[in-house]
C-alpha cells in the first residue's frame, strides 16, 4: 500500500474546531465512544458543516445501520483503502474489521494487496467485486452471479454504495493529507 496519506506533508486543510453549539453537536454525532475525541476525518470536514452534516448520514448508515454484515463491510472498506492508497483510512478499519472477526493473517493480505489464499469462497468474489468496481466501475457478470448467491438485493446495493463512499473518502483524505491519529499510527505501524 503506498503512503500518500503519510508522506510528511502538513494537512492541507486543517481540521477545524466547533466554533458554534450547532457545530458542536455535528461533531458530537459522530463519536462512536463519547469519551473520545474527534478523530480528523471528521474535523477536517468540519470545515464544511452542510458536508459534513450529509457524509454522517449516509456514513452512519453504513456503519451502523446497514443491511451488510459488518465482517463483509470491513473486508470491502480494508480493500477500497488498499487500492486507493489510504493509509488512514485503512488504519481506522483495522480495529473494527479485527472486532468483527478478520485475522492478523487476513488484515495483512488486505494490506499487502493480495489476498494469498487467506479468503476463501464468497469473500473472493467479495474481494474481486471491490477490485472490478474499482478498476471498471463496473462487475462482472460471474462475479455479479456469485454475489447474487450470497447477498440480497438491498446489501448488493449496500456494497455497490459501499465501495463507492469509501472510494470518495479515500480521495479526499489522500487529496486534503489528514493526518493519522497517533494511537491509530502505532497500530498501523505494527
Amino acid at each position: 500500500m503506498t503512503d500518500r496519506d503519510q508522506s510528511g506533508n502538513r494537512p492541507r486543510i486543517a481540521p477545524a474546531s466547533p466554533r458554534t453549539p450547532e457545530e458542536a453537536d455535528l461533531l458530537g454525532k459522530t463519536l462512536l465512544d463519547p469519551t473520545a475525541e474527534p478523530l480528523n476525518v471528521f474535523r477536517t470536514l468540519l470545515n464544511h458543516p452542510q458536508l459534513l452534516k450529509r457524509f454522517n448520514a449516509l456514513g452512519g448508515l453504513l456503519m451502523t445501520r446497514g443491511d451488510l454484515d459488518p465482517r463483509i463491510r470491513e473486508i470491502a472498506i480494508l480493500r477500497v483503502a488498499q487500492r486507493a492508497g489510504s493509509t488512514y483510512e485503512f488504519a481506522q478499519h483495522t480495529p473494527l474489521a479485527m472486532k468483527y472477526g478478520l485475522s492478523d493473517d487476513e488484515i495483512e493480505s488486505l494490506r499487502s494487496g493480495g489476498i494469498g489464499g487467506r479468503f476463501a469462497g464468497f469473500e473472493t468474489d467479495l474481494v474481486a467485486a471491490v477490485d472490478e468496481l474499482l478498476e471498471t466501475s463496473d462487475v462482472s457478470d460471474p462475479v455479479w452471479a456469485a454475489l447474487e448467491a450470497e447477498l440480497s438485493v438491498p446489501e448488493i446495493l449496500e456494497l455497490l454504495v459501499l465501495v463507492g463512499f469509501y472510494r470518495m473518502l479515500a480521495g479526499v483524505l489522500n487529496a486534503a493529507r489528514v493526518e493519522l491519529e497517533p494511537s491509530a499510527r502505532e497500530e498501523s505501524e505494527r
